[in-house]
């Protein structure tokens, strides 16, 4: 399972609270609401109504809906993820700063999880996707390259437990 951005945001809350994915990647999702909030200087209150009323659809403020704001933040579900993760932002992203996405390869990696992290430096929204012809071509074989060893892994662990009798 990926997504960018919502969709991003979207996967990386998705395995928080199943384990049916092989893998799954966030290009320029965030993972943390509350921080969110504020930590994207060019859209400022933006990101509040997104939250209230938009996108998010929590319904209310941070300070009328504080659990709800935590209930949809994926770090603070870190410690039940199982599906080995990769995170791809950019520097120049305007919309969702690597720096709130990385809150959750910080976390992973504190819990010992299986998580990838890579900041494209001349990225923007999108990661290297939107980036120049290198991160360009960086990100989509990262991208496969990820998938490819996921899926190894989850077949062989497949067969392994047929040839036990476990499925």
């Amino acid at each position: 399972v990926h997504g960018v951005s919502y969709g991003g945001y979207a996967t990386s809350l998705l395995i928080t609270q199943t384990d049916r994915f092989a893998a799954a990647i966030n290009i320029s999702g965030k993972v943390n609401i509350v921080s969110f909030l504020g930590d994207s200087p060019k859209i400022g209150t933006r990101n509040y109504s997104a939250a209230e009323n938009g996108q998010d659809r929590i319904g209310g403020s941070l300070w009328d809906e504080p659990l709800k704001y935590f209930a949809t933040s994926a770090v603070l579900y870190a410690d039940r993820i199982k599906t080995p993760h990769l995170i791809l932002t950019g520097e120049g992203d305007w919309n969702v700063p690597g720096t709130n996405s990385r809150e959750l390869y910080y976390a992973m990696r504190r819990l010992g999880k299986e998580v990838v992290w890579v900041n494209y430096l001349n990225g923007g929204h999108g990661a290297g996707a939107a980036s120049n012809e290198g991160d360009f071509h960086d990100h989509w074989n990262r991208i496969f390259d990820f998938y490819e060893k996921q899926f190894k892994k989850a077949k062989e662990k497949k067969e392994a437990g047929a040839s036990e009798g476990v499925e």
